[in-house]
């Protein structure tokens, strides 16, 4: 379902072109079919943020910048609506949006390292647009050939670049869609907002619980006897990976910290 936050002048429907556009990659598909789409002004591009006040992970999109109306970042035509649309649905099925990935590095770094990751991929890097980042373009020539690495390793060789090159500050035209910050890092809980911790907790939950059931049709069919999807582009690394997200929220929840949201938001 697609929700609009602020009014915007261009008419661009998301649910009716992203179906259109995933049709071939039956795991994004069913995926985004489990978020709520979100357009609006307040963010140039897409991205993947968390809503507080629903408990909830959300795609949000700018409709001028799909509609290929921004001269700085040119969508063009479908291929790159839908490489863009992919990028961001990586970045919810591998749980980079949770806080726990890379969370010893600081946040620009660790956007950079899994930006690298998603768009060197063998199914992503063919058609990537010239203003996304990749190995061996400008800033990142250093890492040119060096495709389809972690981004635990990414963020280690782009940490290594700023100490032996401390006045490349990586500062360039390529690169400002990855700039922009597609997701706002869970902290995790701890010792904050017990609250807050709680719905970051339901929305983790969510979200992993929306990836192991897209992967779960993809292998095994919908349960009601259809057959199964299939993973389109996807490789069996990056399945493997994936499944491991959607897995990993399988404990249940504290309840305390569940009581304590709906206390807070009453």
């Amino acid at each position: 379902m697609v929700e609009s936050e602020t009014k915007t002048e261009t008419q661009y429907d998301l649910d009716m072109r992203i179906y259109k556009m995933l049709q071939d990659e039956p795991f994004f598909a069913i995926l985004s079919r489990h978020l709520n789409k979100v357009a609006t002004t307040t963010v140039a591009t897409a991205g993947i943020r968390f809503n507080k006040d629903q408990a909830r992970f959300e795609l949000v999109y700018n409709p001028s910048f799909l509609a290929g109306k921004n001269p700085q970042l040119p969508i063009n035509g479908a291929a790159d609506e839908k490489w863009v649309l992919m990028h961001e649905l990586y970045h919810a099925s591998l749980g980079h949006c949770t806080g726990r990935t890379l969370p010893e590095y600081d946040k620009k770094l660790a956007n950079c390292a899994m930006d690298l990751a998603i768009n060197s991929l063998n199914n992503m890097r063919p058609t990537a647009p010239e203003w996304v980042l990749m190995p061996g373009r400008l800033s990142y020539k250093f890492l040119e050939g060096m495709y389809e690495m972690s981004s635990d390793w990414y963020a280690k060789q782009l940490k290594a670049d700023q100490e032996n090159n401390p006045e490349n500050k990586g500062d360039s035209p390529q690169g400002q869609f990855d700039d922009h910050e597609d997701f706002e890092p869970s902290d995790g809980g701890g010792d904050g907002d017990e609250g807050e911790s709680a719905e970051k907790m339901i929305a983790e939950k969510r979200l992993a619980d929306a990836v192991a059931k897209a992967a779960q049709e993809c292998d095994y069919g919908d349960g009601d006897g259809g057959q199964p999807k299939g993973w389109g582009s996807v490789s069996s690394k990056m399945r493997s990976s994936i499944k491991k997200f959607g897995n990993s929220r399988k404990s249940k929840l504290d309840p305390k910290k569940v009581l304590a949201s709906f206390i807070k938001a009453s």
